[in-house]
């Protein structure tokens, strides 16, 4: 696995497609914060969230320590 910088390495969602030999590992997570985990998880997989709309403020319950209007939250 490739972790770029800020994204640690946790709470990844892994689908896997055994016919075609693939692994698939992603996650949500506030910009510059805490990962954000589902609300719940269906029977085959399929993972659902509950995230902030609008643009990146800041947020000290989930480490986002500046706002940024022009990125996504």
């Amino acid at each position: 696995m490739f972790f770029g910088d800020g994204n640690r390495p946790t709470n990844y969602n892994i689908s896997v497609d055994t016919k075609e030999d693939v692994e698939l590992g992603l996650k949500v997570h506030y910009r510059q914060g805490d990962d954000i985990i589902p609300t719940s998880i269906d029977a085959d997989g399929t993972a659902h969230y509950t995230v902030p709309a609008g643009t990146q403020v800041v947020d000290p319950a989930h480490n986002v320590p500046v706002a940024n209007p022009g990125r996504a939250a």
